[in-house]
């Protein structure tokens, strides 16, 4: 029988403890300490003789049992990848048997249906079971397939809270590994890539398949590659804690890319601090820089005529000073010549056809979406292309996108919400294609994570009132019908106090800042007081401005750190763009941000793909489809100027949290106005 584990979480959250325990046997207390040998009796000498040469004859072998027929059977089905004609195997099979031995093969089928790519199915075969009521054994084995079917579900939280069952509880040591792989996975689901990688540094250990612990450690670094220094190093634990290693490798291997960094001896005295480190045996590969390519000549492509104009000399301007920058470090700067693509989309296909044949080895733009669509549809990209904006699809070799996306923000805004602990959503959005789009990516994302939209309502262009609309989000012309029925019901006036729904977590709003500042007063006045908001960086116009922005109070908002975090993210270089150009970096101070990215981290752009990129515009990070990913900083409005707010997706997710604990920041108390209605026309808010 095999050896079991004692698995155990700690209540903070912190690291998982395993006791050793082995199978049949207690470890002696003080207690139970065994007493004096005593030497056996004549008769029980003579029965342990007889046993020992019995145990020594030749073993007759037994008869194979329906039990192992039915897993011989099944292995060999699993081999061929017949996963689901296995499972119906183990459904004949439970149909017959015994209740423990039944829920055993459902158990047993629900996984293999999980692998045939049928969750759904999985999911109804078990619905009706409850682990609580079953033995550890049969406990374990059925929360473990829940958990997987959560996950193939993309209910990182539910999974989680099905893991959480498993605390004191013995687990053979095989599921241990299962255990903390599927946390591991769990956590990376919901965006919480530190204690992803704890629980994978855990699993480390009981792995011993050379290949699968390579990976393993592999995925460890990729999750803390997308911490940012300020976190790596607020959140990692002391020496010599081994997740603690890890972080502080991170940090070295990004000391390697800062031009005159010599990291020997910070390299050194890691190895002093973390003797024995599981990276120590590949740390060439952990801290290799990234190699920066040798560019001759690079070709920038943008409408630097039309009505983009402006948008597009903020990206060119950005791009020049970061080039200036790095030339007055006295590093080598590549050749760059500027190409105006004009309005139409076609202009942008002639434009890098000559780009190219005047030299270019790589290409900067276009910058409207259109004119990126008529750059992949015209021909192949003879010379990789690093876009400033993000088309549907994944393009064609050689096209690299990155852009400033509100589908981006959308997500990321779904993402902290639900680590906020919130399940359902209120959405109040503008008409048009463009609101459209941006909510489809935040609600794909939400119903991933397990959330759920209660309603969604939309606002005409340049609206100023938004009571009725608002009323409708909220459900207070229910309310009010309801009083005006019974008013009518009993001839009479009645004393009145409308009464929002109650269903609702937080609402999405989607606006722009004018209108968000026109939208916050009337939610407040609405009784939505208490009612947390979330939205885009379209809500702030990237300046900080206390009495225009004191209405936006209470918003929480994603942006980059270029305008939430000045001091963090390249100071000299802002300093420098707002003397040279104040106006136009009050006007389009994030285009400036795209356009420093765009030229620092053009050399990095590898076929294999880019782990980390600390930007201005966020923490970058390259897809296999060759879309940069950015990572974006949190802010709340409070008293008319942006805060910002812990990273909420690297620490504990509110469902492991206490629930006496209250979010950052105040809240705006909500009023509650008792007034006697007397006739039946609804009320409405200011106009803003």
């Amino acid at each position: 029988m095999l050896p079991k584990f004692l698995c155990r979480h700690t209540p903070d959250g912190g690291s998982p403890v395993l006791y050793t325990v082995e199978s049949g046997l207690n470890l002696p207390t003080p207690d139970t300490m065994p007493k004096p040998f005593a030497f056996p009796t004549r008769p029980l000498l003579l029965a342990l003789l007889i046993g020992l040469l019995t145990a020594c004859a030749t073993p007759v072998p037994k008869p194979t049992s329906a039990e192992d027929r039915l897993a011989q059977e099944t292995a060999q089905l699993v081999q061929m990848g017949q996963y689901r004609a296995a499972a119906e195997r183990y459904l004949a099979a439970a149909a017959t048997a015994e209740r423990l031995q039944a829920i055993r093969y459902r158990t047993e089928a629900a996984g293999l249906l999980l692998q045939a790519g049928d969750p759904d199915a999985a999911e109804r075969l078990l619905g009706d079971l409850a682990a609580s009521s079953l033995p550890a054994a049969e406990r374990v084995s059925l929360v473990l397939v829940q958990a997987r079917i959560a996950l193939a579900r993309h209910r990182p939280d539910t999974a989680l809270a099905l893991l959480r069952e498993l605390d004191d509880l013995e687990v053979e040591n095989t599921r241990v590994a299962d255990f903390h792989r599927l946390r591991a996975e769990a956590y990376q689901m919901a965006g919480n890539r530190l204690e992803s990688a704890r629980e994978r540094v855990w699993l480390d250990g009981l792995l011993s398949d050379p290949q699968e612990q390579e990976d393993n450690r592999q995925a460890i670094w990729e999750s803390l590659s997308g911490l940012s220094d300020t976190l790596l190093q607020r959140l990692r634990p002391a020496a010599p804690d081994v997740l603690g290693g890890w972080m502080e490798l991170v940090e070295l291997s990004r000391l390697l890319r800062q031009p005159g960094v010599d990291a020997t001896t910070r390299l050194q005295n890691w190895q002093r601090r973390y003797p024995r480190h599981p990276a120590e045996a590949r740390l060439d590969q952990w801290l290799a820089a990234p190699v920066a390519a040798e560019l001759e000549r690079v070709a920038l492509l943008l409408p630097l005529s039309g009505p983009l104009a402006g948008p597009a000399a903020a990206v060119r301007d950005g791009l020049l000073a970061a080039r200036f920058q790095q030339a007055a470090r006295g590093e080598r700067t590549p050749e760059l010549r500027i190409y105006d693509t004009g309005t139409e989309p076609q202009e942008a296909w002639q434009q890098y056809q000559l780009a190219v044949a005047e030299g270019a080895s790589m290409v900067i733009g276009p910058l409207h979406k259109e004119s990126i669509q008529a750059l992949v549809q015209s021909g192949p990209l003879t010379v990789p292309v690093l876009a400033l904006n993000q088309i549907d699809g994944d393009g064609q070799p050689g096209l690299y996108q990155f852009g400033l996306a509100p589908e981006d923000e959308a997500r990321q805004v779904a993402e902290r919400a639900r680590w906020d602990g919130h399940e359902s959503a209120l959405v109040l959005m503008p008409e048009g294609a463009w609101a459209e789009r941006v909510y489809g990516a935040f609600a794909a994302r939400w119903e991933e994570l397990g959330g759920k939209v209660l309603e969604v309502q939309r606002f005409a262009p340049q609206q100023v009132d938004f009571g009725d609309t608002i009323q409708a989000l909220l459900n207070l012309d229910d309310s009010r019908n309801r009083h005006r029925a019974l008013t009518r019901l009993l001839g009479r006036s009645l004393e009145f106090e409308p009464r929002r729904r109650q269903d609702a977590d937080f609402v999405f709003l989607l606006a722009q800042g004018r209108e968000a500042r026109q939208i916050k007063p009337q939610l407040r006045f609405h009784r939505a007081a208490t009612l947390p908001v979330y939205s885009i960086s379209t809500v702030y116009a990237g300046a900080a401005d206390a009495q225009r922005d004191a209405d936006l109070n209470g918003i929480r908002f994603c942006d980059i750190p270029w305008v939430l975090a000045p001091q963090d993210s390249r100071p000299e270089l802002r300093e420098q763009l707002d003397r040279l150009w104040p106006v136009e970096m009050q006007r389009h101070p994030r285009l400036f941000a795209l356009g420093i990215d765009a030229y620092e981290l053009l050399p990095y752009l590898q076929p294999q793909g880019l782990r980390y990129f600390d930007g201005t515009t966020g923490t970058l990070s390259l897809d296999s489809q060759r879309h940069l990913y950015r990572e974006l900083r949190w802010a709340e409005i409070h008293r008319g100027r942006p805060r910002l707010l812990e990273a909420a997706l690297e620490a504990t997710p509110a469902w492991e949290r206490d629930p006496d604990i209250p979010m950052e920041g105040p809240r705006e108390p909500e009023p509650v106005p008792r007034e006697e209605i007397r006739d039946e026309s609804p009320a409405t808010g200011p106009a803003g």
